[in-house]
């Protein structure tokens, strides 16, 4: 799924829950919350249309960025926008 395994084991054995839609909630409320020092905090000097993680499938529509808001896998090449200053090279490969 894309969750850290320890903070998703802390959130599992911290609750009474028992069902599988209810845990990744709060994974993901606790993962918003107490956001870890390792999760990438980089500003994106391109920018990202909304895709949907191919990791944990979460859709990063609000503020798309190079990173997927949840689980900080890396965007998709087709989510990124191209700048003007960049020209792009085609391949006909």
């Amino acid at each position: 799924m894309g969750f850290p395994f320890e903070k998703a084991k802390k959130v599992i054995e911290s609750s009474q829950s028992t069902v599988l839609n209810d845990l990744i909630d709060l994974i993901i409320k606790d993962m918003q919350e107490n956001p870890d020092a390792e999760t990438p905090n980089i500003q994106a000097k391109k920018e990202y249309t909304a895709y949907e993680c191919e990791a944990c499938t979460f859709l990063n529509q609000d503020n798309p960025g190079p990173f997927c808001q949840v689980c900080g896998n890396k965007a998709p090449k087709f989510a990124e926008k191209c700048s003007k200053e960049e020209p792009v090279a085609l391949s006909m490969a």
